[in-house]
């Protein structure tokens, strides 16, 4: 049987799902999820069978952040050098993917915006990550599913990795199908 839950994740997160990026993030309203502890439970389950995992970001008597995301990618992603050099400068200290994962709850919590480190761990590359931060969002070479600063044409290979990902796997699947049968499809 599918959750709703399960549902927004075949939506939201197949570009992880599909291996081509680390992690997605999508929002929840807490009313749609009355039974929320017990779908969590249930997903993570069946994602662990992918290699991959979900977490809870920030939460609010409103509404949930979730992460999905592959810890291999992850791990890849965040030990890149310039990753490590944006995290620091970011404020973080331990570097395990736990504790970084903690770090950036944390700074979800103390502010109403995304910190822009959050980009490393849905596995854009530390260059958009840091030419975003050093020119404030502005002066990129193109904007796609995120702000390009440098390799424009592998950057539009892997948006339109991502938008076939979004248009096709959805429409292949179905909504009603769950992420069990996605698992292995995959």
């Amino acid at each position: 049987m599918t959750t709703s839950l399960e549902s927004r994740i075949i939506v939201f997160c197949t570009s992880t799902l599909a291996g081509v990026m680390a992690g997605n993030i999508f929002t929840i309203k807490n009313k749609d999820y009355p039974n929320f502890e017990q779908d969590l439970k249930q997903v993570k389950s069946v994602l662990k069978k992918r290699q991959l995992d979900l977490t809870v970001l920030r939460e609010d008597k409103n509404s949930s952040l979730i992460y999905v995301y592959s810890r291999k990618k992850l791990v890849q992603n965040l030990g890149d050098k310039n990753s490590l050099k944006i995290l620091k400068a970011c404020g973080y200290s331990e570097f395990t993917t736990s504790a970084m994962i903690e770090k950036l709850k944390s700074r979800l919590k103390q502010n109403k915006d995304f910190p822009h480190e959050i980009g490393l761990f849905l596995g854009y590359p530390p260059q958009d990550v840091s030419g975003f931060i050093q020119n404030s969002g502005e002066n990129y070479i193109y904007s796609g599913y995120w702000k390009v600063y440098a390799d424009l044409n592998s950057r539009k290979q892997l948006f339109d990795e991502i938008t076939k990902c979004r248009k096709i796997l959805p429409k292949t699947l179905g909504l009603d199908q769950s992420l069990d049968f996605l698992a292995e499809f995959y």
